[in-house]
């Protein structure tokens, strides 16, 4: 069942078109269209606003005798129930019909993902009530279309992982999992590969399935995700770089291609995927996987598995930011905010 809100006056929905420029250029619309400020090292979200109106707005929303000297402002408001906040910033009609106008949203005042919508309001009540107009000051007349800002990523576990996921008892389990038994997580290798995380370790399931932004928890959280991501990977691409190294000392002759169709499919896909980031500087993904191939060639992968690989995992996860954050929940400071605040 579908609901809907309905005025005793005249409204226009989408009546406004906020058009943001972002002051930081790291600050990038996502495919869902949302606007992405997760980089913990962010200090605000700071942006100017162009508010397009609709036409002929105020001769729809107003009686005749108000349109000269409107008695409304713009309010930019921001809402997220992460946050427990709210915020508005109001605009005069001149201001906000003037040019652009200046939203700043800190860091430190926000978490998760917060709704921004432009609304128009009532100043003042209707001196003479006319039907269809709205007569009580705060009265909405129109607003736009809610523009998503994320503070936070959207947790995977590990990032960007394709793994089945188990939750397993490793006191119960068979005698590789009882050796394993106090440690948070394993790696089982199959016809797919499957991460199995230690129901048995205390509070791990607690503090893993937390779905907060903000606080001890949520913080311990991501930087246990970002531990786990880094060792699974580092797993991953080894073994499947290990059985490359194979395939190529008993076929050398043949084309990057032909190798990893060679291998099993989910060693060749984690290998496609990542190639690129093992070799950013080959700026496409053939020719990334064909210098992959040829490093593997060569009588050592010390290079390749020593020093790519580990900065290679760093950069495509972001893994610091489980630091970053967790530092700053327990109050120590960065060196770039030890810098930032002896300048001020």
């Amino acid at each position: 069942m579908s609901s809907e809100s309905f005025y005793p006056y005249t409204t226009v929905a989408d009546g406004i078109t906020p058009m943001f420029e972002m002051a930081d250029p790291d600050v990038r619309r996502r495919a869902d269209g949302s606007w992405d400020a997760s980089n913990p090292l962010l200090e605000q979200v700071s942006a100017t606003v162009t508010l397009d109106m609709a036409d002929n707005l105020l001769d729809t929303v107003l009686p005749s005798a108000e349109r000269k000297e409107p008695p409304v402002r713009v309010l930019l408001t921001a809402m997220s129930v992460a946050s427990r906040r709210r915020e508005a910033w109001s605009f005069t009609w001149a201001e906000a019909t003037g040019g652009p106008v200046e939203l700043v949203m800190p860091r430190a005042d926000w978490v998760g993902t917060v709704a921004v919508q432009a609304v128009l309001v009532r100043t003042t009540d209707l001196a003479h009530p006319t039907d269809g107009y709205a007569a009580a000051a705060t009265s909405r007349l129109a607003w736009s279309p809610i523009e998503k800002i994320a503070f936070d990523e959207p947790r995977e576990l590990p990032p960007g992982a394709r793994l089945d996921i188990r939750w397993v008892k490793f006191s119960e389990g068979n005698e590789w999992l009882q050796r394993c038994r106090k440690q948070l997580f394993a790696l089982q290798y199959g016809e797919l590969p499957r991460l199995l995380l230690n129901e048995d370790v205390a509070g791990l399931k607690l503090i893993l399935s937390s779905t907060g932004t903000r606080g001890r928890r949520p913080r311990i959280r991501d930087a246990t995700f970002m531990q786990i991501a880094h060792q699974t990977w580092s797993s991953l691409l080894i073994s499947s770089l290990t059985e490359l190294a194979n395939v190529v000392r008993d076929d050398p002759e043949s084309d990057s291609s032909t190798l990893l169709g060679e291998i099993e499919s989910w060693r060749s896909g984690v290998l496609r995927d990542w190639a690129r980031w093992l070799f950013p500087e080959a700026g496409d993904q053939d020719t990334a996987i064909t210098r992959m191939v040829e490093m593997v060639r060569a009588p050592s992968m010390e290079d390749l598995a020593l020093r790519r690989l580990p900065y290679a995992i760093s950069q495509r996860l972001e893994t610091w930011k489980g630091f970053i954050g967790l530092s700053r929940e327990f109050g120590v400071a960065t060196p770039e905010e030890v810098t930032t605040g002896g300048d001020n």
